[in-house]
């Protein structure tokens, strides 16, 4: 996802790696795959480094993964691209996800958490692109001062837009890996104390400690805001 937030806590997100007994079908292709050999499909149990799920031949830019899980996870797919590492992260479900990689992202479609991150994602992208044209047009020198009180208005009123599409798109999501995932990479939209009552929506039978620890995640960064402040 493009947005003006970090990109490290993705990889503190993490999929299950036990009991396999949902079958996935998994087909991808790479653009541009001249000296790809090999992709690694990896998820990340501990939440800092990668465990190796399954490894496929790269032939004519395109690879394939099958297996089964227990519950839908975050995983990657990783491999080496001109002397360096490429891990891109979707979401590992059961039934067929079709995978296109190029230079600028991993698009991952056919499941239902892949296909419902894809429609958040680029309505997601719509709010930046307009604040980033906002903001270009704010900081022009040639502006007059109700121009540039009409410009900040509007970059204030898409700003509270993109936090509230944001609220309500992880409430809807509580219940799933997907707004778990969200409430992890934009917690920094939130208040700490906005954050607490996202936090407190989470249905108590979707916290799955042992396989998937981005609620302890999530807690452990609303502490770490609270203590911030």
């Amino acid at each position: 996802m493009n947005k003006v937030i970090s990109f490290a806590l993705i990889f503190l997100l993490l999929s299950s790696c036990g009991e396999r007994k949902e079958r996935y079908n998994i087909a991808g292709r790479i653009e541009n795959s001249d000296g790809i050999d090999s992709v690694t499909l990896a998820c990340s149990p501990n939440g800092i480094s990668l465990d190796k799920i399954s490894t496929s031949a790269v032939v004519n830019g395109q690879f394939a993964f099958n297996g089964y899980i227990e519950n839908a996870g975050i995983a990657y797919i990783c491999y080496d691209s001109h002397e360096h590492d490429v891990c891109s992260m979707f979401f590992l479900e059961k039934g067929d996800t079709e995978i296109f990689i190029d230079s600028t992202r991993l698009l991952a479609k056919g499941t239902p958490l892949n296909n419902l991150n894809n429609i958040i994602d680029d309505s997601i992208k719509y709010y930046i692109a307009k604040l980033g044209i906002i903001e270009e047009q704010y900081y022009s020198y040639s502006l007059s001062d109700d121009e540039f009180a009409r410009l900040g208005a509007e970059g204030f009123n898409l700003q509270e837009r993109l936090v509230e599409y944001l609220r309500m798109t992880i409430q809807e999501n509580a219940g799933n890996l997907l707004g778990l995932y969200m409430l992890v990479v934009y917690n920094d939209f939130f208040t700490p104390e906005e954050l607490d009552r996202l936090i407190a929506q989470i249905p108590p039978s979707s916290i799955d400690r042992k396989n998937n620890p981005l609620y302890d995640i999530i807690v452990g960064i609303a502490q770490e805001r609270k203590a911030w402040k």
